[in-house]
C-alpha cells in the first residue's frame, strides 16, 4: 500500500514534470520568433546550426544515462558495491565510444 508521504511524493513529481515540459514548450515557441527579430539573419542560423548539433549529440547518449541511474539505485540498494562499479565503468567506456563516434 502506498502511504500518502508517497502518494505527495508522487504527485509532486508529477506536477513538476508537467511545469517543465510546459516551460519547454513555451521557450520553443517564443524564443525562435524574438532571436528572428533580434539577430542578424547570419548570427540565426548559426544559433540554429549550434542548436541542432547539441541535439545531435544528445541522441548519442542511446539512453544510457536513465538506464544508469536505475540500475546504480538498484545495485546500491542492495549492497552490490561491486556490481555497481562494473555498471559505471561499462556506462563510461560506452559513452566514451558515443563520444568517439560523435567526434566523427
Amino acid at each position: 500500500m502506498t502511504s500518502r508521504r508517497e502518494k505527495f511524493l508522487i504527485a509532486k513529481n508529477a506536477i513538476a514534470n508537467l511545469v517543465r515540459g510546459g516551460a519547454s514548450a513555451l521557450v520553443a515557441v517564443l524564443l525562435p520568433s524574438f532571436l528572428t527579430r533580434s539577430m542578424s539573419t547570419e548570427a540565426f542560423g548559426a544559433w540554429s546550426l549550434v542548436l541542432q548539433l547539441s541535439a545531435y549529440v544528445s541522441y548519442l547518449d542511446f539512453g544510457i544515462q536513465t538506464a544508469i541511474a536505475r540500475f546504480v539505485a538498484h545495485s546500491s540498494e542492495r549492497g552490490e558495491a561491486e556490481h555497481r562499479d562494473r555498471i559505471v565503468s561499462t556506462a563510461m567506456a560506452c559513452l566514451a565510444s558515443s563520444t568517439c563516434i560523435g567526434l566523427l
